[in-house]
């Protein structure tokens, strides 16, 4: 049997922007999603997970919900040989962590266990690009490389700049609103406002650049302090966008207002999903729900049980 893992992800600066050759900085969480993989003599495939069972053969994928991300990277593996491959994660797909990411990440270590780093990555976007139509990849090298990634898709760059930062551990506050629209159709949206007013959003992405620099050179340096008024300045410019809808807006200035917290933005695509906060809110109660994550320094793994 392969056991293959891969951690839930986090978008920390440079979300939509990063699409349109800007930095990001994308981290990896605490939480994991496993893939165990035991090999069959012929051609049939079994999946299961929470999302349900699926039975099918080499011969005749079909990609279709709720399994499309699985079925696409089976099949751009060229797989010659069946298996019956179970999904189990530590946290929900409903929450925008990544999910996606992950169990692309983690079955195509199990398909292609001696793969190296980059043909993970590009075996992961391919099968994402097909899936979605457009995604930035920010979050497949959180998944493989783990800890704080500086992320560039165009031309691709990708550094992990924690833990070899200067603080250990990066303190956070994550909440997730109760509903999530999909990544595909945010950008989409933004992407309608960005061609009504192209030379707007070309100045907004690139302002969205400068402050994942700044931030980056703020984590380098261990200035918590810094690093969070590049969030407050990121997060202003998300507004700006148009994703930052009232119940979001509603979470930051009650985290902002928060003792403990430095600062807070959205965290992915917007219209829903996390708001992460630099800090620990120190409360005993709040309306949303609060996940108990922190940042990993773990990415993809490949485990010998």
């Amino acid at each position: 049997m392969i056991h293959t893992s891969a951690p839930a992800t986090l978008m920390l600066m440079g979300e939509h922007a990063v699409l349109h050759g800007e930095p990001a900085l994308v981290a990896a969480a605490s939480s994991r999603l496993h893939v165990y993989l035991n090999p069959r003599s012929d051609r049939q495939i079994s999946i299961q997970s929470a999302l349900g069972q699926l039975q099918t053969d080499l011969d005749h994928l079909s990609i279709a919900a709720p399994f499309q991300f699985i079925l696409t990277v089976i099949q751009n593996a060229q797989c010659q040989q069946g298996f019956d491959l179970t999904v189990q994660s530590e946290f929900g797909a409903t929450f925008g962590l990544g999910s996606s990411a992950a169990v692309l990440v983690a079955t195509a270590l199990a398909l292609r266990p001696k793969a190296s780093t980059k043909e993970i990555f590009d075996l992961c976007y391919q099968s994402l690009i097909q899936v979605q139509g457009r995604g930035s990849g920010a979050d497949l090298i959180a998944a493989i490389l783990g800890g704080i990634v500086f992320y560039r898709q165009i031309p691709f760059q990708a550094e992990k700049i924690w833990p070899q930062a200067c603080f250990l551990p990066l303190p956070m506050t994550l909440l997730y609103c109760g509903y999530k629209t999909p990544t595909p159709e945010v950008i989409a949206r933004v992407e309608a406002a960005r061609q009504s007013q192209p030379a707007h959003f070309e100045t907004l992405f690139h302002a969205i650049g400068e402050q994942v620099q700044r931030g980056k050179q703020s984590l380098l340096q261990g200035d918590l302090a810094a690093f969070g008024q590049c969030l407050q300045a990121n997060q202003s410019l998300m507004e700006e966008l148009g994703v930052a809808d009232s119940t979001l807006l509603e979470m930051i200035r009650r985290l902002e207002a928060t003792p403990g917290i430095m600062a807070a933005k959205i965290s992915g695509s917007g219209l829903g999903d996390c708001v992460f906060g630099l800090g620990e809110a120190e409360w005993t109660s709040c309306p949303w729900q609060k996940l108990a994550l922190q940042l990993s320094p773990q990415g993809m793994s490949l485990h010998h049980d």
